[in-house]
């Protein structure tokens, strides 16, 4: 499957100010369609036959990399609920419904914060950064955006007994687990993607776009895996759709999406302008991964607005004009006033 692109224009004064260049893959599974193929290709013009640098997902991967937490048996063996699940599986803004079930977890598996090797950072989230600095306080591992992931994987070590120290690095058990689980969903072998370290130290990995599209593809419609790894990956849909602010935080486009459109699409954004999900229907399963090349997330959330849309995944009112307004996007400034957009370009040929 190749991956191919688009154009996203920033509009001031209706003058374009600014153009920002996105891949997109697209994969459909079916249970008679003899595996993956390609649904559909957006290509700027003269670059269909361009090749695409490998992509690091980067976070858009957490629900992927959350399937070991359930596939191992530490979910249930601790008993982690529907919002510690989404936690885990998510990119939290570091408000009290986050580090609440980022504590939760922890404690559940018998750890504390201590055991986060993930670093702080001030919360994503305005108003928890707000609250820390007018206490005086100073951002914890638990503010991480990451920390429910690594919570999930130490969750894992707990319970198979995998050493705690020096779980992110590449080589430690709970990590050949995730690496492993995120090359089968992709259908590659692990000796030919590229490993790199992300933000929180866990390994980053490096594969083809449209590789990323057919994970996902196979994450909504899990046929051909394990009956233990599809359990789980619809154990993690259903508990964000019912956890959707635990994936993201309130006004996110993940957790937005999550709330209108249920277990049936699920979005997850990354860093640098990455962006993947998947839309289950029907017994089939369409994966989407998007880049954009200049690491803009202000481009790839239109583009998946707009593919959501014109995939026919909304089908109540407010879940039509959510995915509308999201797929022309307003620049408005401090005051308030509207003063340009942003649209999405395709090419002729989509």
């Amino acid at each position: 499957m190749q991956s191919m692109r688009c154009a996203v224009e920033v509009l001031r004064g209706g003058v374009v100010e600014s153009v920002h260049t996105v891949s997109v893959a697209l994969c459909r599974i079916a249970p008679a369609g003899g595996g993956p193929e390609a649904l559909l290709r957006l290509a700027d013009s003269g670059a269909e036959s361009a090749e695409v640098p490998w992509v690091f997902a980067r976070s858009a991967v957490k629900p992927l990399q959350a399937v070991p937490l359930l596939e191992s048996g530490a979910a249930e063996r601790f008993g982690l609920d529907d919002a510690e699940l989404a936690v885990a599986a998510g990119s939290h803004l570091g408000d009290a419904i986050h580090v609440a079930a980022v504590r939760s977890l922890l404690a559940k598996a018998g750890l504390g914060p201590e055991a986060l090797a993930c670093g702080c950072h001030r919360p994503l989230g305005l108003a928890a950064a707000d609250a820390i600095a007018r206490e005086g306080g100073q951002p914890q591992a638990l503010h991480n955006n990451c920390s429910g992931k690594h919570a999930g994987m130490l969750a894992v070590c707990q319970h198979l007994g995998f050493p705690i120290a020096g779980y992110t690095a590449a080589d430690h058990p709970v990590q050949r687990m995730v690496s492993g689980a995120l090359c089968d969903f992709a259908g590659v072998q692990e000796s030919d993607v590229v490993i790199g370290v992300d933000g929180c130290g866990i390994p980053a990995l490096a594969m083809p776009l449209a590789a990323w599209a057919r994970a996902y593809a196979r994450f909504g419609l899990p046929s051909g895996l394990s009956p233990r790894r599809a359990l789980a990956t619809q154990r993690l849909r259903q508990a964000i759709a019912a956890h959707p602010l635990c994936i993201a935080g309130a006004q996110q486009f993940d957790s937005v999406v999550a709330e209108l459109l249920g277990p049936a699409v699920l979005v997850k954004t990354g860093a640098e302008g990455t962006l993947a999900g998947v839309f289950v229907e029907a017994e089939r399963a369409t994966g989407l991964a998007i880049k954009a090349h200049d690491g803009a997330g202000r481009a790839a959330r239109p583009v998946m607005a707009q593919i959501l849309a014109a995939l026919g995944v909304a089908k109540q009112p407010e879940a039509i004009a959510y995915l509308e307004r999201a797929s022309h996007e307003q620049l408005v400034n401090h005051a308030g006033t509207v003063v340009g957009s942003v649209r999405v370009v395709l090419p002729a040929s989509a």
